[in-house]
């Protein structure tokens, strides 16, 4: 039984496996067609995909590994101010527009998501971003290159210790 990958068509895999296989993402989804994890006594409501980990249209896709049922899993890095730190490989497939990328949490009022995204090197291609969740819960986020748009949601787990 293959698996789907959303709508990715085999030529995108194929360009992105490679940089994707690469690049240091810190997120992984399971495979399955519908998966809730729970926060704090309510359903989130995670993305899932394939194996492969990868995310996305020939437009903008995200490299999701090393995330089990949805939710954020090893390695994990917390800042000084408790938030979690994820950095993440995307895949521009969009000439001249810069990648932005916002969350919100969804489970319960929190401050927004911040994303530290380095300056673009070519027009399209591979370009790393690092996301800071400031709580634990249910976070939607959604990346953009001009008109398209990427979202998933994902459960950020609480800081042991």
């Amino acid at each position: 039984m293959e698996v789907p990958t959303l709508g990715m068509s085999k030529p995108l895999r194929e360009r992105m496996g490679k940089w994707l296989q690469a690049s240091t993402a810190t997120l992984v989804l399971c495979v399955c067609s519908t998966a809730y994890a729970q926060a704090e006594g309510t359903a989130c409501p995670v993305t899932v995909l394939g194996g492969d980990g990868l995310y996305g249209d020939e437009y903008i896709a995200v490299n999701l590994q090393q995330m089990a049922s949805g939710v954020l899993g090893p390695p994990l890095i917390w800042m000084a101010d408790r938030s979690l730190r994820v950095k993440l490989g995307w895949r521009r497939g969009v000439r001249g527009t810069p990648l932005t990328i916002e969350g919100r949490r969804l489970d319960e009022d929190a401050p927004p998501l911040r994303a530290w995204i380095p300056a673009h090197t070519g027009e399209i291609g591979g370009q790393t971003a690092v996301l800071f969740f400031p709580t634990p819960g249910c976070w939607q986020v959604t990346g953009r290159l001009g008109e398209h748009a990427l979202t998933f949601v994902v459960l950020v787990p609480v800081k042991d210790g």
